[in-house]
């Protein structure tokens, strides 16, 4: 099974990113069988049923490149992009890098609440961590949340951070989240603050 690359135009840090969707093989069946098939997983109500179970037999016998191991790929694929392409648009994403070092990981929130991770070379996973019965507005707020924390500990760790959005990312979460998440970023500041001789880098 060949992996294929889709290029992201991020006009915020004025680059293109060519991302493999996933980094080989075995990593996309890694990902099947923990998410991307499983009945209980958002992703059941994305791709055709049929096709979902048809590549599922294929993997349990060992057939990775099976026809419609393939398509479902390929399928898989197409969603991602199409995903990325809204996070990217509304916009709704971050990066983080360790000071002094080159690499960065960056994180992108779709409208339907799906949470893209990669580097720059790879999209390393993609999933909505919620069940087939909940709704879009639950499924956004609590990835939304995800983002939120992710954002707050690596700046604890002394992290890089850079946020793109036309909105405060706080205006997304409820009144008791908002509360919740400044409680926590306002703690972690401070001893960001303090570790940093007085110097906190809030971008």
């Amino acid at each position: 099974m060949k992996i294929k690359k889709i290029t992201v135009k991020l006009p915020a840090f004025n680059k293109s990113l060519i991302l493999k969707v996933f980094g080989n093989e075995k990593s996309f069946i890694e990902h099947c069988n923990s998410h991307l098939l499983r009945k209980n997983d958002r992703w059941a109500t994305q791709i055709d049923k049929n096709l979902a179970y048809e590549a599922s037999a294929s993997i349990r016998f060992g057939d990775s490149n099976h026809e419609d191991v393939i398509e479902f790929y390929q399928r898989v694929v197409s969603k991602i992009e199409n995903e990325l392409i809204n996070a990217i648009s509304t916009p709704l994403y971050f990066s983080q890098k360790k000071k002094k070092k080159n690499w960065k990981d960056f994180y992108f929130l779709s409208s339907s609440g799906l949470r893209i991770i990669a580097d720059a070379y790879t999209i390393r996973t993609a999933y909505w961590g919620a069940s087939p019965s909940s709704s879009t507005t639950r499924v956004f707020q609590k990835s939304y949340e995800y983002f939120v924390r992710k954002m707050i500990k690596a700046r604890s760790l002394g992290m890089e951070v850079v946020k793109v959005t036309n909105a405060s990312w706080s205006s997304y979460l409820t009144a008791k989240k908002k509360c919740e998440v400044a409680k926590q970023y306002y703690s972690v500041s401070s001893k960001t603050s303090q570790n940093s001789g007085g110097k906190y880098n809030d971008r």
